[in-house]
C-alpha cells in the first residue's frame, strides 16, 4: 500500500510542475492578447485625435458662415470658443463629440458640464504618437490654424459692415466674403488639412498592422505550448486515475453509498474497518459526524415543534390581544362620535375630537402592528385582479387630498408614455404603499408639492415591472440615515419622532409588501430639498385589457390651450395630457405673461388656471382677462388644491379640485369647448329619512360595548333587544322573531361562532346576522363567514357603516314581486338619490362613482349568470351583495331589494335551493341591471355642478 501512495505523489508531482508550467504559458498568452488590444485602443485613439481636427475645422467653418450668413454675434462667440478649446486656452466640455455644437445650436448651454482646459497638442502627446505621425497630424492642425486666421478675417469685415449698420443692402454687401468661404483657394487649405489626415492614418494603419502581426505569432506559438502541456496532463492524470482506482476510488465509493443511506433517513449505518490507515481514519471520523448528525436532527425535531408552539401561541395573543385592545378603544371612539352629535360648546367638541382623533391614531398603530405581524409570520396572501392603475393612483391622491390642502401643497400625477393602464395584481396592496408614501410625503412637507410618477419596464412576455414614485419639496432625510428607513420601529432621528409621530412600521410594512409582489423599494432625498421615494412590484398586462370608453375627444384636436400655473411639475403633467389628445397647449408660470399673449392677440380656445401663485391669484387673473374681453369670449378653468365655491368665482366657467383626475379633467374640456353644461339633478330635502322599523338583536357581554352600542343604535333611531352571551342569544331568536343580530365573537358560555351556527339550524325564518368584533385577522373574518355570519364589522364601530348595513338589511326586507317586469327608464333609480351621492362625494367623485358602475356592469352581469350556472352559491352570494350595494347607491331600490331577496332564498335553501327558479331570477335581475347602467350613461350629467 506504501508503494501505491509513492506512486500517486510523484505522479502529482509531475502534474503540478506541468501545472505551473501551463500556467506560465497562459500568463504569457494573457499577455499577449492584451497586447494586441491595446495596439487596437491606441489606433481608435489615433483615429479619435484625427476626427478631432477634421471636425474641429468643419465646425469652424460652419459657425463662420452662419455668423456672415446671419451677422448673429453668438456664432463668433461659438467660433472663438471652438478655438479656445482646441488651443487649451478654455475649459473642455466633458461630453465633447462631433454633435455637441448642433445640441448647442438647438438648445443653448444649459446643462453643460466642463472639464479642465486641454489642447489638442496635449492630447498628440499624451497619446504617445510616433515621431512621423505626430509631425503628419501636427501639419493638418497648423494647417486648420492658418485658415482659421483667414475666417477670422473674414469675420472682421463682415463684423466692421455689421457696425455700420444693417439694411436691406446686407446681403449684397457681404456676398463676396460668403463667395471666399466657398472659393477654389479657401477648399485648397480644406484639402491640406484633409491630406495631413490620410497621410497620418495612413502611418498608424501601417504602425497598428505591424504590432498586431508579431503579436499573432507569437500567440500561435503559446498555443502550441498550450496544446502541448495539455496533452502531457492528461496523459499524467490517466495514468493517476489508474494507479488510484484500485487503492482509493473504489473504498471511497462505499463510503458514498453509504452517506446516501444516512441521506435517505438510516442514521444507524457506519463505516467498517479498512487496511489503509487513511481511510480507517475517514471511517471513524464519518461515523462520527453520522451520530452527530443523528443527534442534532433529533434536536432539530424537538425546536421546531417548540417553534411551531411558539407561533401557534404568537397567533393566539395577538387575536387575544387585539380584541382586548380594540374592546375599550370601541367605547373610546364610539363614545366621543356619539358625543360630536351632541351640543357641545367650543371648548368641549375640542376636547371631543381631541379624544376621537387619539384614538383613531391609536388604532392606526395597532393596525400596522397586526398587518406587520400578518406579513411576518407569511399569512399574507395576494388578492390578483385586474385594475386601472391611473385609477388607482388617482383614488389614491384623493385620500390625502384634505391634508394636503390644509398645508396648501399641490399634488399631481404623471404616467409614462409606454406605462399600461389595466394591470393584473393586487390592487389594495398597492394603494396600501401608495397611500402609505403619500401619507408620510404629505407630513414631512411644509411647502411645494408632492408628484407620484408611474413608469414601466417589461420583463418578459406580458409581465412588465411598474415603479411607483412619490416625490415631495419636503425637509428630506439625510444619507447617513437612510439605513435607519424600512425598519421596523424606526424612525430618522428622535426629533422627527417628537414632531411627527408614526408607529415606525408603515415603511417595513410597505419593503414586505413590494417584495411579495415581485419587486422593491427604494429612496433618494437631500437635506432641506426633498425626497423620492419609490417601489415597484411586477404585473401582467394584455392590449385586450381596456380601461372604460371614455367621451368623444376628438373635438379636442386643435384646440389652443392656455396654462398658467407656477408650479413647474403641474404645467408638465397638464401639457403632456393635452398633447395626448390633440390639443396645442401654451403654458406659462407667470400671470402677467399670459395678460400680455392674451392682449397680443393670441388665440385661445380655453384657458386653466392655478389658484393659487405668488405674482397675481387665479381669481385676479381671470378677473383681468373678463375685463379686456369680455365673459364669454375665453372659457376659463380654475385648478384649485383647496375647495372653492363655484358661486364665490363668478369669472370661471368651471372650477376643478386638485389632484386632477384624467377623466374629471377630459370631461371639464370637453363642456367647455362644446358649451354645454350639465343638468342639476332634483334637490332633496335637508331632513333625514327616518330610520326603518327593524327588529335588533344586540348580543354582546362587555358592558362598555353594550352601552356604546346601543347608544349608537339609538342616535340611529332603532331600538335592540340585548342578549349577554350566545347562549341566551340563541333561546331569544327561538322565542321572537329578528330581522337582524348584531354579534360579537368572543363571549363567555356560548361564543358567536357555535351561536351563529346554532341558529343557522333553527326552522325559523332567519335573520341577518352580522358580526360586530374587534377580532380583525383575515382567518377571523373567515371564521365569521364559515359560521354563516354575512358581514364583518370591526371594532371600533362607526356609526356610518353600521347605519348603511342596517338601511341595506331594511331595503330588501320589502319583497318585490317575483313576475315583475325589467324597471323602466322612468322608474329605475330614485333621480334625487344622484344629487344626494354628489352631495357626499362631490360631483366629479359621483360622476366617477357612475362611469365604473357603467363600466363593470357587463363584468358583474357575467359574473352573476357564471356563478349561478356553476352552482357556487357562496360566491353567488358575493356577486349579490356587490350588484345590491351598487343599486342602492343610486337610489335603484326594487333592484336592490330583489337582489337581497335572493341573497336570502340561497341562505335559507342553501344548496336545495331550485336551480331553474333561481337562473330565472338571475337573467331578470341581469336584464334590469344592464338597463340600470345604459340609464345611468344617459344621466350622467344630471349630476349637480361641482360646488368646490
Amino acid at each position: 500500500m506504501i508503494s501505491v501512495r509513492v506512486t500517486i505523489a510523484l505522479l502529482l508531482g509531475v502534474i503540478a510542475v506541468l501545472l505551473c508550467g501551463l500556467g506560465y504559458v497562459t500568463w504569457w498568452q494573457i499577455r499577449t492578447a492584451a497586447l494586441q488590444a491595446q495596439a487596437e485602443t491606441r489606433h481608435h485613439e489615433s483615429y479619435v485625435l484625427s476626427e478631432a481636427v477634421r471636425q474641429s475645422s468643419d465646425q469652424l467653418t460652419s459657425m463662420v458662415r452662419q455668423y456672415v450668413a446671419t451677422g448673429e454675434p453668438r456664432y463668433r462667440e461659438y467660433y472663438e470658443e471652438i478655438l479656445a478649446i482646441r488651443n487649451g486656452t478654455a475649459p473642455r466640455p466633458r461630453d465633447y463629440d462631433g454633435s455637441f455644437w448642433d445640441r448647442v445650436l438647438a438648445h443653448g448651454k444649459a446643462g453643460v458640464e466642463y472639464g479642465p482646459p486641454v489642447s489638442l497638442v496635449e492630447m498628440m502627446r499624451a497619446a504617445h504618437l510616433a515621431d512621423a505621425e505626430f509631425t503628419a497630424l501636427d501639419n493638418a492642425r497648423a494647417a486648420s490654424d492658418e485658415l482659421a486666421r483667414i475666417e477670422i478675417a473674414v469675420m472682421d469685415r463682415v463684423a466692421r459692415r455689421i457696425a455700420r449698420g444693417v439694411d436691406r443692402s446686407y446681403p449684397a454687401d457681404i456676398q463676396s466674403e460668403y463667395e471666399y468661404l466657398a472659393d477654389g483657394s479657401y477648399n485648397a487649405y480644406k484639402d491640406r488639412i484633409m491630406a495631413a489626415a490620410r497621410q497620418f492614418q495612413s502611418l498608424v494603419d501601417a504602425r497598428t498592422q505591424g504590432e498586431v502581426a508579431a503579436l499573432r505569432a507569437r500567440g500561435a506559438r503559446l498555443l502550441s505550448s498550450q496544446i502541448a502541456f495539455f496533452l502531457l496532463l492528461l496523459l499524467l492524470s490517466t495514468a493517476t486515475f489508474l494507479v488510484s482506482e484500485r487503492g482509493l476510488t473504489r473504498p471511497l465509493r462505499d463510503l458514498m453509498q453509504l452517506t446516501r443511506r444516512i441521506a435517505g433517513g438510516d442514521y444507524g449505518q457506519r463505516v467498517g474497518p479498512h487496511t489503509l490507515l487513511e481511510l480507517q481514519r475517514l471511517g471513524e471520523t464519518f461515523n462520527d459526524m453520522a451520530a452527530a448528525i443523528q443527534r442534532d436532527i433529533a434536536r432539530r425535531e424537538q425546536a421546531e415543534k417548540r417553534a411551531l408552539d411558539a407561533n401557534q401561541a404568537k397567533s393566539a395573543f395577538l387575536a387575544n390581544m387585539s380584541h382586548e385592545i380594540r374592546t375599550p378603544l370601541n367605547a373610546v371612539i364610539g363614545m366621543s362620535e356619539l358625543l360630536c352629535e351632541t351640543k357641545l360648546d367650543a371648548e368641549q367638541r375640542d376636547s371631543v375630537e381631541t379624544i376621537h382623533g387619539s384614538g383613531e391614531h391609536l388604532l392606526s398603530v395597532i393596525n400596522d402592528i397586526l398587518d406587520f405581524s400578518k406579513v411576518e409570520a407569511g399569512m399574507i396572501e395576494l388578492d390578483e385582479q385586474i385594475f386601472d392603475l391611473r385609477r388607482a393612483v388617482e383614488e389614491a391622491l384623493e385620500m390625502v387630498s384634505v391634508k394636503a390642502a390644509q398645508k396648501n401643497l399641490d399634488l399631481a400625477s404623471e404616467f409614462a408614455a409606454d406605462t399600461p393602464e389595466m394591470v393584473k395584481g393586487d390592487r389594495w396592496r398597492v394603494s396600501q404603499i401608495l397611500v402609505n408614501y403619500l401619507s408620510n410625503a404629505v407630513k414631512f412637507t411644509e411647502l411645494g408639492e408632492v408628484v407620484v410618477s408611474v413608469s414601466a419596464t417589461r420583463l418578459d412576455g406580458r409581465r412588465h415591472l411598474l415603479q411607483v414614485a412619490v416625490r415631495d419639496t419636503g425637509i428630506g432625510i439625510p444619507a447617513d440615515r437612510f439605513d435607519r428607513l424600512f425598519q421596523t420601529f424606526s424612525q430618522v432621528d428622535a426629533s422627527t419622532t417628537r414632531h411627527y409621530g408614526g408607529s415606525g412600521l408603515g415603511l417595513a410594512i410597505s419593503k414586505r409588501l413590494a417584495e411579495r409582489m415581485g419587486g422593491g423599494v427604494a429612496v433618494e432625498s437631500h437635506p432641506g430639498r426633498g425626497s423620492i421615494f419609490s417601489f415597484t412590484f411586477a404585473a401582467e398586462t394584455d392590449p385586450a385589457w381596456r380601461v372604460a370608453p371614455r367621451p368623444d375627444s376628438t373635438i379636442l384636436v386643435g384646440k389652443r390651450l392656455l396654462i398658467v400655473d407656477d408650479n413647474p411639475a403641474n404645467r408638465r403633467i397638464l401639457r403632456a395630457t393635452a398633447l395626448e389628445w390633440g390639443m396645442l397647449p401654451t403654458d406659462t408660470g407667470s400671470p402677467r405673461e399670459a395678460l400680455e399673449m392674451i392682449g397680443r392677440g393670441e388665440p385661445f380656445d380655453l384657458g386653466a388656471l392655478d389658484f393659487q401663485m405668488p405674482e397675481m391669484g387665479g381669481d385676479q387673473l381671470a378677473a383681468a382677462i373678463r375685463r379686456q374681453h369680455g365673459h364669454a369670449q375665453l372659457p376659463l378653468l380654475l385648478l384649485s388644491s383647496v375647495r372653492r365655491s363655484a358661486r364665490d368665482l363668478p369669472d370661471f366657467n368651471r372650477v376643478l379640485l386638485k389632484p386632477l383626475r384624467r377623466s374629471a379633467l377630459l370631461d371639464a374640456f370637453l363642456e367647455l369647448l362644446s358649451g354645454t353644461a350639465p343638468v342639476a339633478a332634483p334637490e332633496v330635502a335637508a331632513a333625514a329619512a327616518p330610520a326603518p322599523d327593524l327588529r335588533i338583536l344586540l348580543v354582546e357581554d362587555n358592558a362598555m360595548n353594550q352601552k356604546v352600542a346601543l347608544l349608537m343604535l339609538e342616535s340611529l333611531g332603532y331600538a335592540a333587544d340585548l342578549a349577554e352571551n350566545g347562549l341566551v342569544a340563541v333561546q331569544q331568536v327561538e322565542r321572537q322573531r329578528y330581522d337582524v343580530v348584531l354579534m360579537d365573537a368572543q363571549m363567555p358560555v356560548m361564543d358567536g361562532l357555535e351561536a351563529t351556527r346554532r341558529i343557522r339550524l333553527l326552522p325559523i325564518p332567519q335573520p341577518r346576522i352580522f358580526a360586530m368584533t374587534a377580532n380583525v385577522l383575515d382567518s377571523e373574518r373567515q371564521q365569521c363567514i364559515d359560521a354563516g355570519m354575512e358581514r364583518h364589522l370591526a371594532k371600533p364601530i362607526r356609526r356610518q357603516q353600521l347605519e348603511q348595513a342596517l338601511r341595506e338589511v331594511a331595503d330588501t326586507l320589502q319583497p318585490p314581486s317575483g313576475d315583475a317586469p325589467p324597471a323602466t327608464p322612468a322608474d329605475a333609480f330614485e333621480g334625487g338619490a344622484l344629487a344626494r351621492l354628489a352631495e357626499e362625494v362631490g360631483a366629479d367623485g359621483a360622476l366617477e362613482v357612475i362611469e365604473a358602475m357603467c363600466a363593470g356592469a357587463a363584468r358583474a352581469c357575467q359574473a352573476l349568470l357564471d356563478t349561478g350556472a356553476a352552482g357556487n352559491l357562496k360566491r353567488l352570494r358575493h356577486e349579490l351583495n356587490s350588484v345590491e350595494a351598487n343599486c342602492a347607491m343610486v337610489g335603484a331600490n326594487p333592484l336592490a331589494a330583489e337582489c337581497g331577496a335572493l341573497e336570502q332564498v340561497i341562505l335559507g335553501h342553501g344548496p336545495e335551493a331550485d336551480r331553474d327558479g333561481l337562473e330565472q331570477r338571475l337573467r331578470s335581475i341581469t336584464e334590469r341591471y344592464a338597463q340600470l347602467t345604459r340609464q345611468l350613461a344617459r344621466w350622467r350629467h344630471r349630476l349637480p355642478p361641482a360646488r368646490l
